[in-house]
């Protein structure tokens, strides 16, 4: 993540948001490489947990979708395990809402980490342990299209992966890991994989 976003930013990153920053996981690696950095969330209880993870950042308390707050413009925004978990109408509005914080050309970095046709939800399924999932590549691609998004580069994680377990045990052999991603990591494996990190540029507004 941060090898791909010094590519995009070599001078720093002048604003940043981190929309359902949640306790702050993905906002404490990706603020120190920004001027100005805000995290935004529905829970004040996450909140507290990222305001003591990353106290250089900005957190507020609120729902974007429903709420009309100037906070200005971003030239990149993030939003992690928010739109697998989301319905249909809640990510359209979510991304109308991103769009109207952005300019022409500044980037949105996502991910896709419920993928229903990964390899390993295919082969669940088949053992008859299912989940319901909706969200393919295909259709994130085409959300983030009618959003006014080109999507620049896409990174699957995970495509190696056909066992829930290696799921469960991801962390645990960060060599082999790594020299799993490397072989698997070719963005036309997203289609297989669980979880892919999207980074999207704003090419239209979003009416």
């Amino acid at each position: 993540m941060r090898r791909l976003l010094t590519v995009l930013f070599p001078d720093g990153i002048e604003r940043y948001l981190d929309f359902a920053c949640g306790t702050g996981r993905l906002t404490r690696e990706i603020a120190p490489m920004a001027r100005a950095s805000v995290g935004v969330d529905i829970s004040e209880t996450m909140l507290e947990n990222a305001r003591a993870k990353v106290p250089g950042v900005e957190f507020i308390h609120a729902d974007l979708t429903t709420s009309q707050l100037d906070l200005g413009e971003f030239d990149l925004i993030s939003a992690f395990r928010f739109f697998g978990n989301a319905d249909p109408e809640l990510r359209v509005e979510a991304l109308r809402v991103i769009n109207q914080l952005q300019p022409i050309g500044s980037f949105l970095v996502t991910n896709n980490h419920r993928n229903p046709a990964s390899l390993v939800h295919r082969i669940s399924k088949l053992r008859g342990v299912s989940m319901e999932l909706d969200l393919t590549p295909g259709l994130f691609s085409k959300l983030l299209a009618g959003a006014g998004y080109h999507v620049v580069k896409v990174v699957p994680i995970g495509a190696w992966m056909y066992r829930g377990r290696s799921m469960h045990l991801a962390g645990t052999r960060p060599r082999l890991e790594r020299a799993l991603e490397r072989v698997f990591g070719h963005g036309v494996m997203a289609r297989f994989a669980p979880d892919s990190v999207v980074l999207a540029q704003k090419i239209s507004h979003f009416h």
